[in-house]
């Protein structure tokens, strides 16, 4: 995938120093088109397993669930800790508002494909897990990484229109600076180069699909 990178409070120096961003910048640059496309078309033509072990075929209309899907099994395969707890008090640890989508020795990372009301708390997580805290921590974090979607991907891509952007995510550190005092990359993912998803009326199942067309 192409990327675009926007450095906040000089984690474009501290990253330099941290292999686990090198790892993750890795992972998401080796992520072909044909990686993508093949996901999705394996999601909505052959089903995938759910969690009571049964195929169930799963409606896309975006290519969110197929990023998010091989990004989880890239990262997990190199030690990535999913759904990390950032503090470690019982009431705490289990409300899944706490909680970081993958963390790494004292690296964390956010896959913000979600709805634009998240943005504020997707940046402040992070912060959270970046400070000393009355409530007893689990991870210590040093540098975050927010991996989310441009205004042109979103658009080709088949997202939702609330969802956030890189842009959005920028634009949001301004207000938030006094929240943010962690060294934060917002990495955006750039429009594919030989597909894009057209949104489709299935009438059988009176909703949105997602169909991949190729350029």
């Amino acid at each position: 995938m192409e990327l675009i990178f926007h450095y906040h409070h000089h984690s474009d120096y501290v990253s330099k120093e941290i292999e686990e961003y090198k790892e993750i910048v890795r992972i998401l640059t080796d992520i072909t088109d044909k990686d993508i496309v093949d996901e999705f078309n394996k999601r909505k033509e052959h089903g995938v397993m759910d969690l009571t072990g049964n195929d169930t075929p799963k409606i896309d209309t975006s290519v969110s669930k197929t990023i998010n899907i091989i990004l989880k099994n890239a990262l997990t395969s190199k030690g990535w800790k999913k759904e990390a707890k950032i503090f470690s008090e019982p009431y705490y640890s289990k409300e899944k508002e706490f909680r970081l989508d993958f963390a790494k020795f004292d690296t964390s990372v956010e896959v913000a494909f979600n709805h634009s009301g998240s943005i504020s708390w997707n940046i402040i997580k992070p912060f959270l897990a970046s400070q000393f805290n009355h409530v007893k921590k689990d991870i210590q974090t040093k540098l975050a990484v927010i991996i989310t979607a441009t205004k042109e991907f979103k658009k080709t891509g088949g997202f939702d229109d609330a969802i956030g952007t890189y842009e959005d995510y920028i634009a949001y550190f301004k207000p938030l600076s006094m929240l943010t005092m962690v060294p934060i990359v917002v990495i955006g993912i750039k429009k594919p180069k030989s597909f894009y998803i057209e949104t489709e009326k299935n009438k059988s199942k009176n909703r949105n699909i997602g169909r991949v067309v190729l350029t």
